[in-house]
């Protein structure tokens, strides 16, 4: 059986198996309803080793309530609990918005799948659970930092240690406001989505934040929808545990001590250290005043003069990231180079036109195949 067969097999038998799963029915029920004589014969289908016969696959739709390219379209994402949002509230187009990411995660593993690129597996896993405190979070962030030799100021190396050590892709994508990404989960893969949009400062700790939703999803599943301005006691506290293993990973205490220890030298107020440690860093002044707090670190009078101050100034735009990243703009190129996708088909994919794809290949100096 050549390959491209057997990978749409075991495509059509996983996604015949998730809809019996999704409405809680064992193999023996689905085996009834569809009129197969014993549950192996549907064991073997949704395990890929047996191919579904046209006028099976007609009364799976009909038994299971799902239309046949639910079954059949590689470019559609049909699990559920794919993504955990981070937003400043559900936007009215929020669901538009998770259609669109469907529809950027399914190409991409698409592609890979007819190059015959397997995505690497997780191999990184991070111990922890809702039982332990936000300080040991924090930690854990640090000795990442610390174990993956992302230097004394993390944010510089993030992405690419993300995508090149950790072999996490990273795509930076076209959010509306107040939604700053999310971190994805199919059976293949996990990665990360980023509003590229946003000021690279917030962007630097929604990775950080994302990154512990993505080494932590068995133990902890996130939220659908975690809103970062919440008041800390309303967000659930795997969502606080994120934050506080991004503000250890992107301020470890070996950068922040010693600029601490030089305020007095240097005659700071605590405001006014606050906005350069943030700026060396390169993470937002709020970022920076919740990692000292919790590192009890400024004095009484310290934090009255932290509640008064105006650090949302720091996130201002500072340009747009370039769309999705390198690894997929260039697997963009091979399936077109290499004829197994038309350009026309990849601008109904990716909801452009043949322009836009033009431009995005000349934005990683690539030329349009023809």
């Amino acid at each position: 059986m050549p390959a491209s067969h057997a990978s749409f097999d075991r495509m059509v038998g996983s996604r015949i198996q998730a809809a019996r799963k999704r409405r809680e029915w064992s193999q023996e029920e689905l085996t009834a309803a569809i009129g197969f004589k014993d549950r192996q014969t549907l064991s073997t289908i949704e395990s890929g080793k047996r191919r579904v016969q046209a006028d099976e696959l007609i009364r799976f739709t009909q038994v299971l309530g799902e239309d046949i390219s639910f079954f059949t379209d590689p470019y559609r994402i049909v699990e559920d609990c794919v993504f955990s949002w981070r937003a400043d509230e559900e936007p009215a187009s929020m669901e538009q918005q998770e259609d669109k990411a469907r529809s950027v995660v399914a190409a991409y593993r698409r592609f890979k799948d007819l190059l015959g690129e397997p995505f690497v597996p997780l191999p990184h896993r991070l111990n922890l659970t809702r039982r332990n405190s936000f300080e040991e979070a924090a930690l854990a962030g640090e000795q990442v930092a610390s174990y993956l030799k992302m230097g004394d100021i993390p944010s510089l190396s993030l992405r690419s240690t993300i995508e090149q050590k950790l072999k996490i892709p990273v795509l930076f994508v076209e959010l509306s406001r107040g939604i700053s990404g999310a971190a994805c989960r199919i059976p293949e893969a996990v990665l990360i989505l980023i509003n590229r949009n946003d000021p690279s400062l917030r962007q630097h700790f929604d990775m950080a934040h994302e990154l512990f939703h993505v080494l932590t999803w068995d133990a902890m599943p996130p939220e659908h929808i975690d809103f970062r301005a919440a008041a800390p006691k309303r967000r659930s506290r795997i969502e606080n545990l994120a934050d506080n293993f991004a503000g250890g990973l992107l301020m470890p205490q070996t950068t922040l001590g010693p600029l601490w220890a030089k305020r007095e030298e240097k005659g700071l107020d605590v405001v006014e250290w606050v906005k350069m440690a943030a700026e060396k860093l390169q993470v937002s002044g709020l970022a920076m005043s919740y990692r000292i707090k919790n590192l009890g670190w400024p004095s009484a009078s310290d934090q009255e003069e932290l509640e008064a101050a105006d650090l949302t100034r720091s996130m201002r735009s500072d340009g747009k990231q370039r769309l999705y990243s390198a690894e997929f703009v260039q697997l963009i190129h091979r399936v077109l180079e290499n004829g197994r996708v038309t350009r026309r088909k990849m601008a109904e994919i990716l909801d452009c036109t043949i322009e836009d794809i033009e431009d995005l290949l000349a934005d990683y100096q690539m030329a349009m195949p023809y």
